[in-house]
């Protein structure tokens, strides 16, 4: 028998009167069905404000959990990381990449860089400083553990503060079916 914790995505299997259990993490378990992407933006002539990237959940089936964000620029900048409403995206389409490289599922949603339909940035959720110098940049890794849930319509943005030459800009997440 297979009990699972919905929440953790920790498994007991009980056989032969005998306990084992696993803590797989939930993006692990997306992974092997295929359900988890990373979105990755890298360098256009960035000018200050500019959305680097969006990802925009378009399912109406599932939900994109956020489980982590990166981000490397050429100079001393904040980013803003920040929920616009709702719009007409344009700019460059970006594609998902299926974090299983055996599935061919293909991400169900919408990825843009240099961003420039939404009518507003929409909440900022937190701004992160790359470095207060002018030298040695360092990159934030900011894991947020599936703690951001975005569901149909709704989208993360990236918007660099200062004006920026060179960056990266990633967002990794997996798609969990809606809860009923």
């Amino acid at each position: 028998m297979l009990i699972e914790d919905p929440k953790s995505g920790g498994k007991a299997d009980v056989r032969n009167s005998a306990l084992r259990v696993s803590t797989a993490s939930a993006i692990h378990e997306a992974s092997l069905k295929g359900d988890a992407y990373a979105w990755n933006s890298v360098s256009y002539d960035a000018a200050a404000a500019d959305t680097l990237l969006l990802v925009a959940n378009d399912s109406s089936t599932q939900l994109l959990v956020i489980e982590s964000i990166y981000f490397y620029a050429d100079a001393a900048t904040a980013v803003d990381i920040h929920f616009p409403a709702k719009a007409t995206w344009t700019g460059t389409a970006v594609v998902g990449v299926n974090l299983n490289r055996a599935s061919s599922k293909v991400a169900d949603a919408t990825a843009i860089t240099d961003e420039t339909g939404q009518a507003s940035q929409g909440p900022i959720w937190i701004t992160l400083h790359t470095a207060e110098l002018t030298t040695a940049q360092e990159e934030i890794q900011y894991h947020v553990n599936g703690a951001i849930i975005l569901g149909k319509d709704d989208a993360i943005g990236i918007d660099g503060v200062a004006d920026l030459a060179a960056y990266e800009a990633t967002i990794i997440g997996y798609f969990i079916d809606i809860p009923k």
